[in-house]
């Protein structure tokens, strides 16, 4: 079976929520601007979603469907996302090994003053684990570690 990556359409809203669900991720906006999807014979089985700021890139969403998790689904998506970013791209994060793997390195903190992020608490990251969470960036051109 062959995944495709694509940009979501308003049409894959239904089943954008049902990843959504199944990776405990919620979906706050209003419409699909910055989503795309990994599809296997029309199923859409994972998403990854960029929201586009003046400087940088901040990924908010990244999720696969349960029966489709460990099989290198969210790596697809990351590097599909990774290869067309222009800007850097900041994140918040539990699990900053699995980011590791594409060049993402931990920001210090406090932040840079132009530095303008996104308040996690939009995410609803603020209440999940806060002393865990972890904010990293990926500039282009940087190199992957594996």
């Amino acid at each position: 079976m062959t995944t495709k990556i694509r940009l979501a359409t308003d049409s894959d809203i239904d089943q954008i929520k049902k990843v959504l669900s199944e990776a405990d991720l919620r979906f706050t906006q209003e419409t699909l601007n910055g989503f795309c999807v990994a599809e296997i014979n029309g199923e859409i089985i994972g998403l990854v979603r960029l929201e586009e700021h003046d400087d940088f890139l901040f990924l908010t969403s990244l999720g696969v469907a349960t029966a489709h998790q460990h099989k290198g689904i969210a790596s697809e998506l990351m590097n599909s996302i990774i290869s067309k970013a222009k800007k850097p791209i900041y994140l918040y994060t539990i699990i900053p090994a699995f980011f590791i793997r594409f060049g993402f390195k931990p920001v210090s903190q406090p932040y840079p003053q132009q530095l303008n992020l996104p308040p996690k608490g939009i995410y609803g990251c603020d209440k999940c684990v806060p002393g865990h969470c972890l904010t990293m960036v990926k500039c282009p051109g940087d190199t992957k570690v594996s």
